[in-house]
């Protein structure tokens, strides 16, 4: 004889959810939601792209990634990377955005990273890396995204360089 157990979801003694069904096949696994645990992780890769600004002002630029907290006492951490870039006679920066907020420093005014201006007209600066532990306080779709900007002249990430930014949701 064949037995069948139904339920919506499965709880530990806390009352806490660990798996969760919607009906149609579909779970949803909570175990990993204690505090410190990564919780999701998404990620957008750009090759094949040039991305170049003229201004003096933060550009946003293409590379972009979109996270929904699932509290608002998570913490996001977010990374970009870029293999080169070349700034054509300039000092260059990077920040990265939380939706409209800079979250690189004001007082420094290049941001997260600053690339100082090399001694020829066309250098190829070292590859950047911005790591940043945010907390958004929120439970809505957040996007984050790279900024960049120049002191003068053209700053640009080479179409064969691949530059990717990522963010993990960290459970509080």
């Amino acid at each position: 004889m064949a037995s069948t157990i139904q339920v919506d979801k499965i709880q530990d003694t806390g009352g806490n959810t660990i798996l969760s069904s919607n009906s149609t096949g579909t779970f949803t696994y909570s175990a990993g939601t204690g505090m410190g645990k990564v919780l999701q992780v998404v990620s957008t890769s750009l090759t094949g792209t040039t991305i170049s600004t003229t201004s003096s002002s933060w550009a946003a630029t293409t590379l972009t990634v979109d996270i929904t907290p699932s509290a608002t006492s998570s913490k996001v951490f977010i990374t970009a990377t870029c293999g080169e870039t070349y700034v054509v006679s300039h000092a260059s920066g990077f920040t990265l955005y939380r939706d409209a907020t800079n979250l690189g420093s004001a007082s420094a005014g290049f941001g997260l990273f600053y690339a100082p201006p090399g001694g020829s007209s066309d250098n190829k600066d070292p590859a950047f890396s911005l790591s940043y532990l945010d907390s958004p306080s929120s439970t809505s779709a957040v996007t984050y995204k790279v900024y960049i900007k120049t002191a003068g002249g053209t700053f640009y990430i080479s179409s064969g360089a691949t530059v990717t930014i990522t963010a993990m949701e960290i459970g509080a």
